[in-house]
């Protein structure tokens, strides 16, 4: 069966490379301004940066830290951690959210709770080239559409065999 990819092809920039860029970057730069010895910052200024970068760094690695890639194949997604790949059936999904005002869409999958399986998987959805910025990914429905299905396909074998 084929695999199609659900998530961004970024993912690993979104979860590696930004948090290091921009924790990497966004800190050289408040150190060097926070040696500048021939002006230096007032300790206010000090503190103010110091803590909005340590915060955003958080949010940065928060936000990162979940994403997933995500494929779809026939009746089962399938998702890898950098090594792991696993398959989980369509029909252990519970609900299937997303994000409206922030590119990239992050969709949230909320799966049943299974020994061995996380209880969510998120990931970044493809970019899409669109003015509709605050409606649904297509993804979305389309998936919510696919679990509908198979829940459906599972209870009818279940109830005729």
């Amino acid at each position: 069966m084929k695999r199609e990819r659900l998530s961004s092809r970024w993912t690993f920039y979104y979860r590696i490379a930004l948090p290091c860029l921009w924790l990497g970057g966004a800190g050289a730069g408040i150190a060097i301004l926070l040696q500048d010895k021939t002006s230096p910052p007032p300790l206010s200024l000090k503190i103010t940066l110091l803590g909005t970068w340590l915060a955003l760094g958080v949010v940065f690695l928060r936000l990162a830290r979940g994403l997933r890639t995500v494929w779809l194949e026939g009746d089962h997604l399938i998702y890898a951690n950098f090594r792991e790949e696993r398959r989980i059936p369509l029909t252990l999904v519970e609900e299937i959210t997303a994000t409206r005002y922030v590119d990239p869409k992050r969709i949230k999958v909320l799966l049943q709770p299974r020994s061995g399986l996380p209880r969510e998987l998120v990931f970044a959805a493809k970019d899409r080239f669109s003015f509709a910025m605050f409606t649904e990914h297509p993804v979305v429905g389309r998936l919510r559409d696919l679990v509908t299905a198979a829940k459906a396909e599972e209870k009818r074998s279940g109830s005729g065999g």
